[in-house]
């Protein structure tokens, strides 16, 4: 049994918890709505002038908050995340969305629940300005279950994720863009694991960006990776492919040593059954 399925219920004073808030803090009904048009019941809503909080119950008990009223969330949200590299880029993301140079919040880190154990999940939120000023932020969490793997360098889900959003398609196609990075190992050789590794999240990175609409993206073995493409484009395949396969090529572009020899990337795009590839 699921140690946390009773956190699914909203009970009548979380409710009048969610009434206190609304009523002596800002709050934004537009930007609420955006953060629940993802379906999930994870949320927190932000006055930032009072830096005072609304979470829901789920996040509350399943994270070890007193109340459904936070004051300071980011910074006791901040206090559970247990690796420092996760930590600084939490840190910079946040202060880049109080200098406005950033307006939505989308990081993969792990968290430590109530119980101490360190889990997967997907923090995203979308601030609110009033003249140029943050005035309030809401936000949810998608959790991921134990057992799906996360590749600690680009944060993409592994290969083990790849059949559970195949089953969850609706169609009996399924569009497949798998590419192969060059070079890696060379630049891991000569400029060191944590360059390589920065190399290869930017790569990741900017794919998710320019495609997160269109795409799921997982890492394979090593510097292999697959794109399975949302339903609704895979009359798109080709040009998904090729601007996958130019995002590549301009970030490659940047370090003139890698051009030398060999091409960037080896990459290929179809169409396929669904029933074959999961037989």
């Amino acid at each position: 049994m699921d140690m946390y399925n009773n956190y699914e219920n909203t009970d009548n004073s979380e409710l009048d918890r969610f009434r206190k808030f609304v009523n002596e803090y800002n709050f934004d009904l537009e930007c609420m709505f955006d953060i629940l048009t993802y379906k999930n019941n994870t949320i927190f809503l932000g006055d930032l002038e009072s830096n005072t909080y609304y979470i829901s119950d789920k996040l509350k008990n399943m994270f070890g908050f007193e109340s459904n009223i936070v004051k300071d969330f980011a910074n006791e949200w901040r206090k559970r995340i247990p690796n420092q590299s996760d930590v600084k880029i939490y840190d910079d993301n946040i202060q880049q969305l109080i200098l406005n140079k950033e307006q939505v919040h989308d990081l993969v880190y792990k968290v430590k629940d109530a119980h101490g154990i360190e889990r997967w999940i997907v923090c995203q939120g979308k601030i609110k300005r009033k003249d140029a000023r943050p005035v309030y932020f809401a936000g949810k969490l998608e959790i991921f279950d134990d057992g799906i793997d996360i590749d600690p360098v680009t944060k993409l889900q592994r290969k083990n994720s790849v059949e559970l959003k195949l089953l969850s398609t609706n169609s009996d196609k399924v569009g497949l863009i798998g590419f192969s990075l060059n070079n890696i190992r060379i630049i891991n050789e000569l400029r060191g694991r944590e360059y390589a590794d920065n190399f290869l999240k930017s790569i990741t990175d900017a794919i998710y960006d320019e495609l997160k609409d269109k795409i799921h993206l997982y890492r394979m073995e090593g510097v292999k990776f697959l794109a399975v493409l949302n339903e609704q484009y895979l009359t798109q395949i080709k040009p998904i492919s090729e601007e996958i396969k130019n995002i590549i090529t301009k970030l490659y572009l940047q370090d003139s040593f890698i051009l030398r020899k060999s091409k960037t990337v080896y990459l290929g795009a179809y169409i396929a059954d669904k029933r074959l590839i999961l037989s």
